[in-house]
């Protein structure tokens, strides 16, 4: 089990800050202090340096902190393990996906797993491709749904999805009647659009460039959410993935048109670490989601 002093050390590492820390776990700052320098006193070495933004750790707070989550994660997994010899799927599920995929899939699923299994939480962040499988691969995480842009060592694709880029749009512009959108018509159209931190732009991005054409961007922003708003707002265009705007389309806020081009496509991918140890619950949840009927 971790000590207090041990959970505040951890805590501190994730934050960033004592401030943050004591206002998280509603522990006074000065107690917090106290029992890092006690840990710092212990192991010889400090473990944070401090600056006026806050704190970071050192070389071998680096390590420490390694350990003591590795520890705390042994500790859950003894804990769904003897509640799994009573019947009971418990645990925490902790997790990383890309913006589209958390909205139109994975929160479905997760609402229906602890519809079965209410001795279930999860834990999820929105993150890029390569911060999600920086975390998976330390632990913090037990599997993430990315798009797969690179060739990552030490995983394992437990279910690959193509997942095509599609013209998305008001029902009343002006393309949305064609039964696909050109690449030449779409080079002419204002488009809403992801920035170049995410893979759907750059993807779409290289498919104009090899066709000789420049798309024009009026609005480049770096939320789904906010881009699929604006397209509603103005009666626009933007270019996503198939399931970033599944439930728009199912609704008739939107609708959704092909590219004209073979090359429209990402690589989504759910992912493990190799040889990761999981609880029950997660073993489970990833059954379920490798077994669903329909992708996303």
């Amino acid at each position: 089990m971790l000590s207090t002093a041990h959970r505040y050390v951890l805590s501190v590492a994730e934050t960033g800050s004592i401030r943050s820390s004591s206002q998280r776990l509603n522990v006074a700052a000065s107690a917090i202090s106290r029992q890092i320098q006690l840990v710092e006193h212990q192991f010889g070495y400090p473990l944070f340096e401090r600056f006026a933004s806050g704190m970071v750790l050192t070389h071998e707070g680096q390590i420490l902190v390694r350990h003591l989550r590795h520890t705390a994660r042994e500790v859950e997994l003894a804990q769904a393990e003897m509640n799994a010899l009573h019947g009971l799927v418990t645990g925490t599920i902790r997790f990383a996906a890309i913006e589209g995929v958390l909205t139109s899939w994975l929160i479905p699923a997760m609402a229906a797993f602890r519809a079965q299994h209410p001795g279930v939480t999860f834990e999820g962040q929105i993150l890029g491709s390569q911060a999600a499988y920086d975390l998976v691969m330390v632990d913090r995480l037990d599997f993430g749904v990315v798009v797969y842009t690179d060739e990552w060592p030490g995983i394992e694709i437990r279910k690959r999805y193509d997942t095509p880029l599609l013209a998305a749009m008001h029902p009343d512009h002006p393309l949305a009647g064609h039964p696909a959108i050109s690449l030449e018509l779409l080079a002419r159209e204002p488009l809403i659009m992801l920035d170049r931190s995410y893979a759907t732009r750059t993807a779409f991005d290289r498919l104009i460039a090899n066709a000789g054409l420049t798309s024009v961007v009026a609005f480049d922003v770096n939320h789904i959410e906010i881009a699929k708003r604006y397209v509603l707002e103005t009666k626009g265009m933007t270019i996503l993935p198939e399931y970033a705007v599944s439930m728009e389309v199912t609704d008739g806020s939107m609708v959704t048109r092909p590219l004209t081009t073979g090359q429209a496509v990402l690589d989504t991918v759910l992912f493990t670490r190799k040889s990761a140890t999981h609880n029950k619950a997660t073993d489970s949840f990833l059954r379920a989601l490798m077994l669903a009927a329909t992708d996303f």
